[in-house]
């Protein structure tokens, strides 16, 4: 099962601490994938979920584990047409990565999807399910070990 840390978090929700590069960078060194929320604005990638606070590190662009979650449009068309694992929505049960993964929002996960917060709303997670972002990624990967 693989255990995505939502926004780099690990230990739970932290808005002063979710999408800052070093938060990211610390659950990469754990061996985490990420998903951080991004917005591209005047040319510039920048990482922030309400608020695009801080610019895109050159080395999280190149990163393999990274799940872009784009906040605008233009985010998703820089994004998809470089090849990063990117994905946007609004109020969709589910929504497919430019890699083709399913992507269930927090009560709507299934067999062969990814499942988004299952804190949030105490789903049980499908024994098919291929993994979980969550703010609480060190817990899931113990119970996941």
């Amino acid at each position: 099962m693989k255990i995505i840390a939502h926004r780099g978090l690990l230990v739970g929700p932290d808005n002063e601490a979710e999408n800052q590069p070093e938060t990211i960078d610390e659950a990469l060194s754990y061996g985490f994938d990420v998903e951080v929320d991004v917005r591209l604005i005047k040319g510039e990638l920048l990482l922030g979920h309400d608020v695009s606070t801080y610019s895109c590190p050159t080395w999280l662009f190149d990163e393999k584990k990274c799940w872009f979650h784009a906040k605008n449009i233009d985010a998703l068309v820089y994004l998809n047409t470089r090849g990063k694992r990117v994905f946007y929505h609004t109020n969709e049960d589910v929504v497919m990565t430019s890699k083709g993964e399913l992507w269930a929002l927090p009560g709507k996960g299934f067999d062969g999807s990814y499942i988004v917060l299952p804190e949030k709303t105490g789903e049980i997670i499908p024994e098919g399910a291929l993994g979980i972002c969550t703010d609480y990624a060190i817990k899931y990967k113990e119970i996941y070990k």
